[in-house]
């Protein structure tokens, strides 16, 4: 018996073997699929940072801004308050630019 218990135990040996070899196949389609969705998503993220810095820079662009004499808010074009009528300071328009 001695023969086919060697027969056997290279079988296994060969099945243990592909086993291993067929696991670091799959090993590596996971690598490299979790790097195309890391990739992705960095992607993605960088894209909606990118819109929301828009989008603020948008609205920084028209927001209001405060009479210094007066404190009441005015329309971020208006040049002079529109409740005092003082003209829009420029150390504060340079500010909220």
């Amino acid at each position: 018996m001695v023969p086919v218990e060697a027969g056997a135990d290279a079988v296994l040996a060969k099945i243990v073997d592909d086993l291993k070899t067929a696991q670091s196949a799959v090993d590596k389609v996971t690598k490299v699929d979790q790097a195309k969705k890391d990739d992705a998503k960095a992607k993605e993220d960088a894209k909606t940072d990118a819109e929301a810095k828009a989008k603020a820079d948008a609205e920084a662009k028209v927001a209001r801004w405060t009479c210094e004499y007066c404190g009441s808010s005015n329309p971020h074009d208006a040049t002079s308050c529109s409740s005092c009528g003082a003209p829009r300071s420029e150390k504060k328009a340079e500010d909220e630019k």
